[in-house]
C-alpha cells in the first residue's frame, strides 16, 4: 500500500485521544526531544510536555485533539490552552495540533497569544518527513510504504 497523506490523515482521525496524543509525543521524539504525556485530569490542556537540553535548552507544551475533519478548533479552545501555558509557566513554545483544522478566529486568537498550529494535513506531512515505516507501523493497522 502507497501511504497518501489523505489515507494517513483518516487513519489517525481513528485513533483515540490517547493514542493520538502518544503519536504526538513519538513525533516529537523521532525529532530529537525527550517527551512526556501527561495524565488526563488536572493537566490543564497540556497533553506533551516536549524538551531538549542543550547550549540552549528548549520547552514546548503540546495540546493534542484528535478531531473528526468536520469539527474545527475554536478560538475559545486557543484561550484556555492559552491559560493552560501560563500555569505551566517556564514554556518557549505552545503549540496545538490536531487531526482537524482551525477556524480563522482562532488562527487570529493564536497568532495573537503566539501559539503556533499544526492541522491534521501539517501533521501529516511531519509524520510523513519522518520517513519511518516502523514509527508507523506502531500506530496504523496496516503496513505503510510512503508516497506523497
Amino acid at each position: 500500500m502507497n501511504l497518501k497523506r489523505d489515507d494517513l490523515l483518516s487513519q489517525l482521525r481513528g485513533m483515540d485521544g490517547h493514542e493520538f496524543e502518544e503519536l504526538v509525543a513519538d513525533v516529537w521524539e523521532q525529532r530529537g526531544w525527550e517527551t512526556t504525556v501527561t495524565t488526563g485530569s488536572g493537566d490543564d490542556g497540556i497533553d506533551v510536555i516536549a524538551e531538549k537540553s542543550g547550549a540552549i535548552s528548549e520547552k514546548h507544551v503540546i495540546q493534542a485533539k484528535c478531531y473528526a475533519k468536520s469539527s474545527k478548533i475554536g478560538p475559545s479552545d486557543i484561550r484556555d490552552f492559552n491559560t493552560g501555558i501560563e500555569l505551566e509557566g517556564n514554556v518557549d513554545v505552545g503549540i496545538f495540533v490536531t487531526t482537524s483544522s482551525f477556524t480563522s478566529e482562532a488562527k487570529k486568537t493564536a497568532k495573537r497569544v503566539n501559539v503556533k498550529l499544526i492541522n491534521g494535513k501539517g501533521l501529516c506531512e511531519i509524520v510523513l518527513a519522518l520517513n519511518s515505516q516502523q514509527f508507523l507501523s506502531n500506530y496504523l493497522h496496516t503496513e505503510p510504504t510512503f508516497k506523497r
